[in-house]
Order: C-alpha cells, then sequence, then structure tokens
C-alpha cells in the first residue's frame, strides 16, 4: 500500500487519490519538463513545459520537497537539488520562562519553521535576543549539527550517504553565511532574512498611508 501511495495523484487533498497508468511512470525533478493539470470532468492532461527532445525522459514536480522527505516518502533523493535543499535543526536557548511554554508547544506540534509568521520567529522576538547572541547561538548549534552529520556511518546505503553529503554541503554553507556576517559585523543580515518586527511594519504602513493621503 506505501507503494502505490507513493504513486497516486489528487488535486485537493480532500480528494480520492487515483492511480493513473503510464502517468505514475513520470518522475519528480527539481527542474521539469512537463507539468500536470486535472480538467473538470476528472481526466488528467500532461503538457509539456518547452521541448524535448526524442529520448528525454518526462519530468514533472512533487511540489518543494528536500531531500529528506523525497527519501522517506518515495524512497529516492536527488543530485543538486537546487532550492529545495535544507535540513531540520533543533535550536536550543536554554531555559525558558514559564509564559513561552505554549508558544513552544505550537512551534513543536507544528513543526514550524523559520519564516516571518512562524511561531519560532515570535520565541525569538520574545525572548530578546540580540543579534550578536542569536548569531553566536547559530553558530555552536550548526558546528555541532555538522559534527553528528559528519559522524554518522552511511555506507549501508547509498541513497542516505547522499542525503548526508548534501546536508553537510547545505550545513556548512550556512555555517560560513553566519560566520561572515559575524567577522564583517554585518549582523542586522540576520535579522533583515527573518522579516522586520510586527511594530516596523506597522510604522511603515501608516507612514505610506500619510504619504498616499498626502
Amino acid at each position: 500500500m506505501y507503494a502505490v501511495d507513493s504513486r497516486t495523484v489528487y488535486w485537493h487533498p480532500a480528494q480520492v487519490r487515483a492511480l493513473v497508468p503510464y502517468f505514475d511512470f513520470v518522475n519528480h525533478s527539481a527542474c521539469p519538463n512537463s507539468r500536470w493539470i486535472m480538467n473538470s470532468d476528472g481526466s488528467l492532461r500532461l503538457l509539456a513545459t518547452g521541448h524535448i527532445e526524442i529520448g528525454e525522459e518526462v519530468t514533472i514536480t512533487y511540489d518543494s520537497i528536500p531531500n529528506a522527505r523525497l527519501l522517506v516518502t518515495y524512497g529516492f533523493v536527488l543530485e543538486g537539488e537546487g532550492p529545495h535543499r535544507s535540513v531540520d535543526m533543533n535550536l536550543s536557548f536554554g531555559q525558558l520562562p514559564d509564559a513561552l511554554n505554549e508558544v513552544v508547544q505550537v512551534q513543536i506540534l507544528g513543526n514550524g519553521a523559520l519564516r516571518r509568521r512562524a511561531p519560532l520567529l515570535q520565541l525569538l522576538r520574545s525572548l530578546r535576543l540580540s543579534e550578536a547572541s542569536l548569531a553566536e547561538g547559530l553558530v555552536q548549534q550548526v558546528s555541532a549539527e555538522l559534527e553528528q552529520w559528519q559522524a554518522t556511518d552511511a555506507r549501508e546505503d547509498g541513497r542516505l550517504a547522499l542525503l548526508i553529503r548534501m546536508s553537510i554541503e547545505v550545513l556548512q554553507n550556512f555555517l560560513q553565511q553566519v560566520s561572515s556576517w559575524i567577522q564583517e559585523a554585518q549582523l542586522k543580515s540576520i535579522m533583515a532574512a527573518l522579516g522586520p518586527p510586527p511594530e516596523a511594519v506597522e510604522v511603515r504602513s501608516a507612514s505610506e498611508d500619510s504619504q498616499d493621503s498626502g
């Protein structure tokens, strides 16, 4: 059932999954050369998004999925995953105030990411971490995570070895970038990447409204 489920299609998560003959042979690519649409009558169409050479494999995208999820769900990983490369990390900032326990639980249960409206971002702001302490904490966390990945023995499974190698590359690049921010005293780049605080958004919006009315 697991193998069948990974080859099915559906237009909406609430819909019943369907197994379409031959279409289930179309593989995932980070740079696909075709796309599929579901017609109102329930039929499926596969459309080329560019020129496809004779003998060239027809590919689609399974969505913006990192290699870790591809391996668990579909049993394969991609070489050179591009913008969808990612590594899950558990960040620890010591003992948290009781008032933030609910925020932490939401973050854990929701598996939130470091996005503008994610619970983790609100948690970091609530902790009032300075840019310097956040950067130093990230360096320590990433370094520890990198050591664990490098120590992992993946010789028994080639697919897992590829995933680990690319995860190490992601962590090394991220560690290099954070270290560069620290060395160049450009720590504001970190908070800018997380998005402006709500107060800044409100002030900017009010300023823009006054200019528009004038």
